[in-house]
């Protein structure tokens, strides 16, 4: 039935009908059965009635109500609004515009190419992005969230969530033990930003932990990107060549199978490479200070397996402009000159030391817990 008038109601009976609305402001009733609503070009009413009912939004700023049954909405503007009650089936919409989901609806399908967000409610959600790059919030609830070709950006929200990025650069939020995250072989280099303690599934190669809490962040088979947040962390790079990077708090970082780079960051962190040929960087002389307090222990030190120190981000003399190299004196005395960095034999292993102002006082130390005869050759100056 096609309404024949501007602002014209049509009331469906019983059957699966087919209603179509014109121009002006209609009122299309579908009733009993599985019928078939079109809005017009209007700001329409649309009522499914009993049934699985199928209501399609058009121009205008439509009012579209389910009710029993399991319904599917289409949504073509922005100012569409959708009315479902407690119980009425488990429904759907089909959407062109960003939205959030009305209250009772449960599942939402992002139609087309744009870069949509579309955002949950307080019920177990399914959200499906489309071929742009999504912003999809499942809020409250167990939700399912699923992403497409594009860089999509997938966050649970409370409640035990299951989520999978598709193809592109993901990034995932997580706040909860019981999220999930699933990707696939060679879909993107995948993010994960977690609020909880979390080793990344297969195939993501990057987590940052976030917030204030002491976490611990594990890595997988693949070169991990690890990055702490600012409480003391455990870090684990497992089997890869890894990065993992502390924040403020007294870090444990351990790089595992692999060619390695740690960097503790401030606090007296402890760090431990593991197999293969690691890189221990030091970014800043409050990485690792000259009072015990402050400073690094690194535990596996190994030469023989390609183990170097970095400290070419460091400033080796104070007081001069651009970034001074610093000069390895081995075993020797601070002689005045800024720049020398030695090495000593100390309780606990070889203590390694820096004098930047030539004040022959160091500025800068790291614990190796093994007693070692170290060249020039264990440093990047």
């Amino acid at each position: 039935m096609v309404g024949r008038h501007a602002g014209t109601a049509i009331q469906a009976g019983d059957g699966n009908d087919t209603l179509r609305g014109l121009e002006g402001s209609d009122s299309l009733y579908g009733g009993n059965g599985n019928d078939f609503l079109t809005a017009g070009q209007g700001n329409d009413l649309l009522a499914g009635g009993l049934g699985a009912d199928t209501l399609q939004g058009d121009l205008g700023a439509d009012t579209m109500v389910g009710g029993a049954g399991n319904d599917l909405y289409v949504v073509n503007s922005a100012a569409d609004q959708i009315v479902e009650y407690a119980g009425g089936g488990l429904d759907s919409v089909q959407s062109a515009a960003s939205l959030t989901l009305a209250a009772n609806v449960e599942n939402l399908v992002l139609a087309g190419g744009a870069n949509l967000n579309g955002t949950g409610n307080a019920s177990n959600n399914l959200l499906t992005g489309n071929g742009g790059n999504n912003i999809l919030s499942g809020l409250a609830g167990n939700d399912t969230l699923q992403g497409g070709p594009g860089a999509d950006r997938l966050i649970g929200g409370t409640g035990a969530d299951f989520m999978s990025g598709g193809f592109g650069n993901d990034v995932y939020s997580v706040d909860n033990a019981g999220d999930r995250v699933l990707e696939l072989v060679g879909r993107g280099i995948d993010t994960v930003l977690s609020s909880v303690n979390l080793a990344l599934s297969a195939n993501v190669e990057r987590l940052t932990l976030t917030g204030f809490a002491d976490l611990r962040g594990i890595g997988n088979a693949l070169g991990n990107l690890l990055t702490g947040n600012s409480g003391a962390n455990v870090l684990a790079g497992m089997d890869g060549n890894d990065t993992l990077t502390g924040g403020i708090g007294v870090d444990t970082l351990a790089g595992g199978a692999g060619a390695d780079r740690l960097l503790g960051g401030r606090g007296a962190d402890r760090l431990a490479g593991g197999a293969g040929a690691d890189t221990f960087v030091f970014a800043a002389l409050s990485d690792s200070t000259a009072a015990a307090v402050g400073r690094d222990i690194i535990s596996d030190f190994n030469r023989t397996q390609g183990d170097r120190i970095d400290l070419g981000a460091l400033d080796a003399v104070a007081g001069l402009p651009g970034n001074q190299a610093f000069s390895y004196i081995g075993g020797a005395g601070f002689t005045g000159q800024s720049g020398q960095l030695r090495a000593q034999l100390a309780a606990g292993g070889t203590l390694i030391l820096a004098d930047v102002n030539g004040d022959r006082v160091a500025d800068f130390s790291i614990l190796l817990d093994d007693s070692l005869a170290l060249g020039a050759n264990a440093f990047i100056l």
